[in-house]
């Protein structure tokens, strides 16, 4: 089968106030760097971190870290998922505590204590997973838990002016009105983003602020990045992402098992960076394998439904309409066939019994139950297999569930390990696993890497790869262009809800897939 795609430093002060738009505010507590001296603003850069640890339970999440950045410089770190990246910066920005080291802001030795005393001291946290309330407005979202207040009333203006500013910066044409649930990912990406711009921090730290974004989105992201810089603020900057790495930050710091495995220029070879985050060289990125195409697996004619018109193809494992033809959204009209049979009505149940199998974009929002552990998250789409007479096989369930543990060679203390204490990339490996385990013969795939470690990157690729060399067909959503042409077979590229091209993986250069993205190229293959 084919595989498919889509792109788309200050003294203390007692009695320190900061005075701005909202008025007075009140001063944070003795022990803690300032940002206000008189009524002046003073930056907190330096920040130094020092010997810094954590522990949670019996895993060890970070070991003796050092870090430093001051103003004016953009410092990039990388690492595996559970290297501890997350986990530091949820320290810098008073989400954790550590259990040893100390933290200096401007020369000061400072204990931030919580999220809300990390926000006075100017220390912005813009998160990887999305922190927006989905019934509230974009412009409430922005401002929340920092709106601008006088007199104890809401300065509602204010707020509605400066969330556009932000919004202006980002390219983003958003009405300030809208519920964030009616946003898509990407949109809420950005809305995160332009929530931490309107804080006026001295250090912005962006935690993989590009997976959701498009190349467009991504170019201007950096240059709001280089503006912040040039006004002496600095930015931490987390991402999988190498090639980001160089065009963006100073230097890069790379952890690996909780510790400081090493520090590069931000020019370093790609193969250096690698490396040192894996502790083994990484020879071929994209482990990519030509296979002869079967049968058809999956086709569409004619298809319209909400945000889409006149969607047709014919191919060996298919394409963006990845809710669509997994069933989560209706058809309006058009048909789709799965192994030549006509399916009238889908639905995430009638998929996976046909045997489609789904990776959302928003993995807590789509594919996790936040509330639950590893093995109860694995096994939910296959519970009614693993039951008979109403009564769960555990031990069948327990293995099965193990085994996709190791395949994917995801990092936990146990099976009834809860998903949240995971990081990021893990959570990901186990939405991998939850869709593997149902042993489907189509795998859509929206995001698959997102958040994900180059190393464990490898091991999904490799898993695609054998997939489809089993006769069985993959539909890749990427907005990552590289990954795109380093694993797929051809390219179907959409413009506003319709097809504009079919590209072959040689004739997919930027430049075509571009050209056809932006409704320049209208040509089919």
């Amino acid at each position: 089968m084919r595989t498919s795609s889509l792109s788309q430093g200050s003294p203390s002060a007692a009695h320190a106030t900061r005075v701005g738009s909202s008025g007075l505010q009140p001063s944070p507590p003795r022990g803690c760097a300032q940002r206000a001296y008189g009524s002046a603003i003073v930056s907190i850069l330096p920040l130094e971190a020092r010997s810094i640890a954590k522990r949670f339970g019996g895993t060890v999440a970070l070991r003796g870290v050092d870090l430093s950045i001051a103003a004016r410089e953009c410092v990039a770190i990388v690492g595996e998922n559970g290297a501890g990246k997350s986990t530091l910066v949820r320290i810098l920005a008073g989400v954790e505590q550590p259990d040893a080291g100390t933290v200096t802001l401007a020369g000061q030795d400072s204990r931030i204590a919580s999220p809300a005393e990390a926000r006075r001291l100017g220390i912005c946290l813009i998160n990887q997973d999305l922190q927006s309330v989905p019934n509230m407005t974009v412009a409430e979202n922005i401002f929340l838990g920092h709106e601008r207040s006088l007199h104890g009333l809401i300065q509602q203006h204010e707020d509605d002016e400066s969330a556009r500013q932000a919004l202006i910066q980002l390219g983003i044409d958003v009405d300030l009105r809208r519920r964030m649930r009616t946003l898509s990912v990407a949109e809420a990406q950005l809305i995160e983003i332009a929530r931490g711009l309107t804080q006026e921090a001295d250090l912005l730290i962006m935690d993989e602020p590009t997976a959701a974004l498009a190349a467009a989105e991504v170019e201007r992201l950096f240059d709001v990045i280089r503006g912040l810089i040039a006004r002496d603020k600095a930015v931490l900057y987390i991402s999988h992402r190498i090639d980001e790495i160089r065009r963006v930050a100073n230097r890069v710091v790379v952890l690996r098992d909780g510790a400081v495995a090493g520090a590069l220029p931000a020019s370093a070879e790609s193969g250096q960076v690698i490396t040192l985050m894996v502790g083994r060289e990484i020879r071929d990125l994209y482990p990519r394998t030509d296979h002869t195409p079967g049968e058809a697996a999956l086709e569409v004619t004619g298809l319209n439904a909400q945000g889409l018109a006149d969607v047709t193809f014919s191919a060996r494992g298919q394409h963006e309409l990845a809710e669509i033809l997994y069933g989560r959204t209706a058809v309006a009209s058009g048909e789709i066939r799965i192994h030549g049979r006509a399916q009238p009505a889908l639905s995430p149940a009638r998929s996976i019994v046909a045997g489609i199998a789904f990776v959302a974009e928003d993995r807590r929002r789509d594919s996790l139950n936040l509330k639950a552990n590893l093995q109860d998250n694995i096994s939910l789409p296959v519970l009614r297999r693993f039951s008979r007479w109403g009564l769960l096989g555990t031990r069948s369930i327990a293995l099965a569930v193990a085994r996709l543990i190791r395949q994917f060679a995801i990092r936990a203390a146990s099976p009834q390990q809860r998903v949240t204490e995971l990081s990021g990339g893990n959570q990901q490996k186990v939405v991998l696993a939850k869709a593997m385990i149902t042993e489907p013969s189509i795998l859509i795939l929206d995001e698959p890497t997102r958040g994900v470690d180059v190393g464990a990157k490898v091991d999904i690729y490799e898993l695609l790869d054998r997939f489809a060399g089993e006769g069985r067909a993959v539909v890749m959503v990427s907005s990552d262009l590289d990954e795109l042409r380093g694993m797929c077979d051809r390219m179907v590229v959409m413009y506003r809800g319709r097809i504009a091209g079919e590209l072959s993986r040689d004739d997919a250069t930027p430049e075509a897939v571009a050209s056809l993205a932006t409704g320049q190229g209208w040509a089919v293959a």
